[in-house]
């Protein structure tokens, strides 16, 4: 009977060790930046004025992103009753606009969504790429099984 020879040493491909060392660094600053402005501009388009789907849909998807990040202990303390206080604010601008037409926010509001806008970007600059994909992930398939199952649980989803 012949003796069984060695085997081979496999090695590791490099790629994988790329990405996954890629999943555990924080966000480049150009992300960050690139994130962060896109609400904050959505911010300032409402404060404007302008109370189109596409404004308000990035606001929505923000509130309930840092309500993720809460659930995943990124946020320590504190970010469900936020995230229910700024939902507030937000559909009560919401309400009343569809109500009665009026594109103005009360100072309260202004408040709560320059607050939001700052939060996000500092929580920006903590998290890690995998955070973050998680994150956005649980956002997207919990909105994808609301609208599919007429529940909306813990998510707030945008009405038209």
């Amino acid at each position: 009977m012949k003796k069984r020879g060695r085997q081979p040493r496999h090695i590791a491909n490099p790629q994988s060790f790329m990405v996954a060392m890629m999943g555990a660094r924080s966000l480049d600053t150009n992300d960050q930046l690139s994130i962060a402005f896109k609400v904050r501009e959505s911010v300032d388009k409402l404060i404007s004025g302008d109370n189109s789907n596409p404004v308000w849909r990035d606001i929505f998807d923000t509130v309930n992103m840092l309500i993720a990040f809460g659930k995943m202990k990124v946020i320590k303390t504190g970010a469900k009753e936020l995230g229910d206080e700024l939902m507030n604010a937000v559909e009560g601008a919401m309400n009343r606009q569809k109500e009665t037409g009026s594109n103005c926010l009360r100072p309260c509001e202004i408040d709560s969504l320059k607050y939001m806008a700052t939060l996000w970007a500092n929580v920006l600059q903590v998290v890690s790429c995998r955070e973050y994909y998680e994150a956005e992930q649980k956002v997207l398939r919990v909105t994808e099984n609301a609208l599919r199952k007429g529940s909306h649980g813990s998510i707030r989803l945008l009405s038209t």
